[in-house]
């Protein structure tokens, strides 16, 4: 067999039955890259080539979702929020995304396992609009992870939600609205009242 060129990585056999590419890096650095089989590995190496010479590190496979998820909290989330904003982003991760999937390879994470994590939380008894809160947080932070080169598409964003019940409006009695007109005569509102529960405009 012929030797591989200097820098072009190489593939070899474990004694515990995997298959390793090693694929040099700048400064003497090496990845090694894992795979079932020997074209899995050699697949892996190949894309790792790629994205080198695309200038994008090569992914850590062993990066995890709670990893990931708390840098881009601090390093993206934290200057361009609003404290509340930020607080309440910080909170959910914390609290209803890191416990579930944060152990999770981030390359690994799947629409079920999104699916999953929304589904304990609607039987934990969070509200409809909590749960939508904990997918969009988590939908913001993979469209990031797409544009850092470390995932291909949005499995969050392909996971269902539950429904927002629908509310409705509170209106006058015909009776009560007389009665508004009547308070209200002499008022510099009286005009405005009287525009509105006519035509009945919306406050806005």
């Amino acid at each position: 067999m012929r030797r591989a060129p200097k820098g072009a990585g190489s593939v070899y056999h474990r004694r515990d039955g995997r298959w390793v590419a090693v694929l040099p890096l700048a400064g003497g650095r090496k990845k090694a890259l894992y795979g079932k089989t020997q074209a899995q590995a050699r697949d892996k190496l190949i894309k790792a080539q790629r994205d080198l010479q695309l200038g994008q590190e090569p992914q850590d496979e062993r990066l995890t979702v709670g990893a990931y998820l708390t840098r881009w909290v601090e390093n993206t989330c934290r200057p361009k929020l609003r404290p509340s904003t930020f607080r309440a982003y910080s909170d959910i991760v914390k609290l209803h995304i890191l416990p579930v999937v944060g152990r999770n390879p981030i390359n690994r994470l799947t629409r079920d396992h999104v699916q999953g994590m929304l589904r304990k939380a609607t039987e934990a008894g969070k509200a409809p609009r909590t749960v939508r809160n904990i997918r969009a947080v988590l939908r913001h932070a993979l469209n990031q992870a797409i544009a850092d080169g470390l995932l291909s598409r949005n499995v969050a964003a392909m996971a269902a939600v539950p429904r927002l019940p629908r509310s409705e409006g509170k209106m006058l009695s015909p009776e009560d609205a007389r009665k508004l007109l009547e308070v209200a005569q002499g008022s510099r509102w009286a005009a405005c009242y009287e525009v509105m529960l006519t035509l009945g405009l919306r406050r806005g």
